[in-house]
């Protein structure tokens, strides 16, 4: 052989067949995280339907009427979603509400639950009967559930209320927005704020006769925020007065077509009867001869002076 044709240990080794254990870990992670990850969204949903049911129960050993025709959870793989249809919550002194479907939703692990009623509801009253509400949009959200109150927010868009016949009448008959919240505060205080943009009132009504478009804002803080939760409307309000609890008036703006009224202080409390008592500084009237006021509410009513307005709001 010649010498330049013999090996040479200088000679590249040939290639070896490539190793593919380093692609197929990635996707044996993915695959193994993709397992966890369902069998966790299982766990969470079967939690939720407990708690749900535990809820229910809950309310109902206190009186309330809970029930639903069906209930679906879904929302795999990020959210959980719980539909309710033909729901029906109404407290023990009568206030509740019906909606043909309430959906809701919430991202896996979170503490903030948002709903809307697509088809509408109807809330019912105690006194005065049913009032179907309507709108392009029913929506809401709660979250911190265990603090009092918990964060709550409410909207509704191009509202319509209208009581069935024989129900008595609500002095807002549509609403162009609604915008309600509440949020929990140091030393056992809460706060809550309501807006009414392009309100409608219901001829006749004492609303109606200060004219209308009705533009409403409120922003109140409440003490002894705890007290609310005893279950029931009337029960928590109740417990609340009773525990010394009252509402103290941050801003107010009342504007009826061309009347305009300013809360400047005061506070308010709820008697046994339900009905509000105590005592607000309002500045309006009409835009040109604005005056201050003490409006009064004792008595089941409101008053001016020694002027009795309207019936003072009863909560209950």
């Amino acid at each position: 052989m010649s010498p330049w044709n013999a090996p040479s240990h200088s000679e590249a080794a040939p290639p070896r067949k490539p190793r593919r254990r380093g692609l197929w870990i990635p996707w044996g992670l993915a695959a193994a995280l993709a397992v966890g990850w369902s069998l966790a969204w299982v766990w969470m949903m079967g939690e939720t339907q407990a708690r749900f049911d535990a809820a229910a129960a809950g309310l109902r050993a206190h009186g309330w009427h809970v029930s639903w025709r069906q209930r679906h959870v879904g929302g795999y793989p990020f959210r959980l979603d719980v539909d309710l249809s033909d729901l029906t919550l109404t407290d023990p002194s009568g206030w509740g509400l019906r909606t043909p479907m309430l959906k809701t939703e919430a991202y896996a692990f979170a503490q903030t639950w948002v709903f809307f009623a697509p088809n509408g509801l109807v809330v019912t009253r105690p006194q005065g009967g049913a009032v179907n509400v309507t709108g392009s949009a029913l929506r809401g959200s709660v979250s911190g559930w265990d603090h009092s109150p918990p964060d709550i927010a409410l909207e509704g868009d191009d509202l319509t209320l209208m009581p069935p016949a024989g129900a008595a009448p609500v002095d807002l008959t549509a609403i162009r927005k609604l915008q309600a919240y509440t949020r929990p505060g140091p030393d056992d205080q809460g706060a809550a704020y309501l807006q009414i943009d392009a309100g409608q009132p219901v001829p006749g009504g004492w609303l109606a006769q200060l004219g209308a478009p009705v533009d409403f804002k409120a922003d109140i803080t409440f003490n002894h925020a705890i007290a609310f939760q005893t279950p029931g409307w009337r029960a928590s309000l109740t417990n609340w007065a009773h525990a010394g609890g009252s509402v103290h008036l941050g801003h107010l703006d009342l504007t009826a077509g061309a009347q305009s009224f300013t809360g400047k202080a005061g506070n308010l409390t709820v008697a046994d009867t339900g009905f509000v008592v105590g005592q607000l500084q309002v500045s309006g009237g009409p835009a040109a001869h604005p005056q201050d006021l003490a409006l009064q509410f004792h008595d089941g009513g409101a008053w001016l002076g020694p002027v009795k307005l309207q019936p003072a709001p009863k909560l209950f």
